[in-house]
């Protein structure tokens, strides 16, 4: 802490099932578990976890699973209690980019947001700690890639499908509009080269209703006539 009178470290218990943020008082040694997360589950510590220290406020911002999807929360450090959600939905955060703590205002990578997109697109979207002013930056039905100019108003977003090459735009993050498209990759170049475009597709999973999404891709000389083995290349766990 600024004043030197407490310290805080993170503890990740053996087997990922128990998270705490710690307080130790620097004149007592005095230990207080200040945030405490034990999931039925586990901890993915390696790909959600995130403490943002706000020692003017003596608030954390933090990421926890705790409603079923990834989600920030504002923690009073005092009580350990949560002032408010910064996000939620069933939808969930991917990751954040900044913090600027004097407007309060957060930059996340998201996931899932828009129902209409695959749920594996990487949107950019903004919000304050508060809970409020919550916005996405990102339209274009891809995965993108934003590149913020200095002064955070504007920004170049890069974006693209398996099956569309990439995409540039010129992105008014304040009016949260877009300006202009930059450039966008000739499909047709692409597909004198032989490259054959992956097929997306969706197929309910063994319960019938949850959605699983995945790529075909096919052989340059694939023939519609003929039988072909296929290959499944998945990531369980």
């Amino acid at each position: 802490s600024p004043d030197g009178k407490f310290f805080f470290f993170l503890y990740n218990q053996r087997g990922h099932q128990v998270m705490r943020l710690i307080r130790i008082d620097a004149s007592t040694g005095e230990a207080k578990a200040v945030i405490v997360e034990e999931p039925k589950t586990f901890v993915d510590y390696s790909q959600k976890t995130y403490l943002k220290y706000l020692p003017k406020a003596n608030e954390a911002i933090w990421m926890s699973e705790r409603s079923g999807f990834n989600h920030l929360y504002r923690i009073d450090l005092a009580t350990g209690t949560v002032k408010n959600p910064i996000t939620s939905g069933d939808w969930l955060v991917r990751s954040v980019v900044s913090t600027n703590e004097e407007s309060g205002e957060l930059t996340l990578r998201i996931l899932g947001h828009d129902p209409k997109q695959s749920p594996y697109h990487v949107h950019y979207a903004r919000v304050k700690s508060d809970g409020t002013n919550f916005r996405v930056l990102t339209r274009g039905d891809g995965t993108h890639r934003l590149d913020v100019s200095p002064d955070g108003k504007f920004a170049v977003d890069i974006w693209s499908r398996v099956d569309l090459p990439p995409v540039a735009e010129l992105l008014d993050l304040a009016k949260n509009t877009t300006v202009t498209t930059l450039e966008t990759a000739d499909a047709a170049r692409l597909a004198k080269t032989g490259r054959v475009t992956p097929e997306r597709f969706v197929a309910p999973g063994r319960d019938g209703v949850t959605p699983i999404h995945g790529v075909i891709y096919r052989p340059t000389n694939f023939d519609k006539s003929k039988t072909y083995k296929v290959i499944e290349y998945i990531y369980a766990g």
